[in-house]
Order: structure tokens, then sequence, then C-alpha cells
């Protein structure tokens, strides 16, 4: 984190503060909170937070963050199954959950090998649409 106060719209608020709370919630496992420049000149800085969910609780978590009108970028932790990202997007479509505004793959190793399968993950969600 380059900053431990993120400046909004001339209110400083500490990334601190909003991990312990988000990380109080049961169904998040680990967090990071940022901040990242605002579209909007008149906010200077945006909130940003990362999250990884408890896989036993998608559904809850993704609807908590979705009810409070929080957008959401899913991601294939870690060089994890690529059937992973299938489970989450599931569970999206089955509970009908909003606020999802993307997919994306990750890896700690540099091991691209799974990037095939797990686009093929995603389109096969986007074409059951």
């Amino acid at each position: 984190r380059a900053s431990d106060i993120i400046n909004v719209a001339g209110r400083k608020v500490s990334p601190v503060a909003i991990e312990r709370e988000l990380i109080s919630y049961p169904a998040v496992r680990e967090c990071l909170v940022f901040g990242v420049p605002a579209q909007d000149v008149d906010r200077s800085e945006d909130i940003v937070a990362c999250v990884v969910a408890d896989d036993r609780a998608s559904a809850e978590s993704l609807k908590f963050f979705a009810e409070r009108g929080h957008r959401q970028l899913l991601a294939g932790y870690y060089d994890a199954d690529a059937q992973q990202i299938g489970r989450w997007l599931d569970t999206v479509r089955q509970h009908r959950i909003s606020g999802i505004t993307g997919v994306m793959y990750t890896t700690w190793k540099q091991d691209y090998s799974h990037l095939a399968e797990f686009a093929e993950v995603v389109n096969r969600y986007e074409a059951a649409e």
C-alpha cells in the first residue's frame, strides 16, 4: 500500500480501519484496502478493497457486498483449479447476484498453463446466459 490514508472528497479514510471491519465478517479470509485515483476529480481517490472470500461461503459473501452496491471482480485465485471460477460463476447465476463486473486469472507462480481452460470455463458461462 502506498499510503496509510486515503483521501476521499477531502475526508481522510483509514484503509486499516476498513480492513478490520471487513476481516470481522466470517466469509472474508483476507483483505487489502487501498486508494486509487478517482475518475471524478472532486473525489481525489476511490477506495478499493481486495477480498479473499471463504469458498464455503461464496453465495453469502457475494450477496453481502452486492447488497451494499459494491462492484465485484471475481478472480481465479493463485494457481487453483480452473473449475474454481466456474463454481463461483454458478453461484452468481443460481443466486442472481448483481454487480459482478468481470473475472480475472491470477497466478503467483507465473504458470499460465491453465489459462486456456480458465477461459473455456468463463466462455461456457457467458454462452449459457
